[in-house]
């Protein structure tokens, strides 16, 4: 398998000498692969991400994204990296307290270079707190993306969407990865 995202030994440590949010984790995701990740509150899932999109860089271990290093960029070119590679939708809303809706969702495309009257014309579908049709139709937008070759990486507590959205689920506790199954199999770690 050629891996699109891999982690290599990573631990993550917030406090000096404190308990790791991820332990010595090893993982790859190979380019078009749907994976869901699954754990208790505090399992280390949401860390895992945040490695990955160079929202965070691990204490120990290298993170590793269509071959390059994100782990060792420098901001400018995690920020570059971000607004290119990584389409994220976050749990919480994640919003500049000082900007209107519009203008937080208008951001990444300004950064981007899209011209301000195309990015106005695009964000008129906010997806935080949607209802089930709204819901269904970002869960049909993420399969059809996965399909044509997007790599998909969910974060989920629930085992319905995991089925749904991916063919392979890795399962974090206590931040290590209990189990890692493809289509109900387990997989070699």
């Amino acid at each position: 398998m050629d891996a699109l995202i891999e982690l290599s030994e990573v631990t993550k440590r917030y406090a000096a000498g404190g308990v790791p949010a991820l332990d010595r984790v090893s993982l790859a995701v190979a380019a078009g692969e749907a994976v869901a990740v699954m754990g208790p509150s505090g399992s280390g899932k949401s860390t895992l991400l945040n490695l990955v999109a160079g929202l965070d860089r691990p204490s120990v271990g290298t993170v590793t994204v269509a071959g390059q290093r994100v782990d060792t960029r420098s901001e400018t070119r995690l920020a570059r990296y971000r607004r290119r590679q990584v389409g994220m939708i976050f749990q919480f809303f994640n919003l500049l307290d000082d900007l209107s809706v519009a203008d937080n969702v208008l951001l990444p495309a300004q950064l981007a270079g899209t011209p301000r009257r195309r990015a106005r014309a695009r964000c008129a579908e906010p997806t935080g707190a949607v209802d089930t049709a709204a819901g269904a139709e970002i869960g049909q937008l993420l399969l059809d993306l996965n399909a044509a070759g997007q790599t998909l990486v969910l974060v989920t507590h629930s085992p319905e969407l995991a089925g749904r959205y991916a063919k392979r689920t890795v399962r974090l506790l206590d931040g290590r990865i209990a189990s890692d199954t493809f289509s109900g199999r387990d997989v070699e770690s």
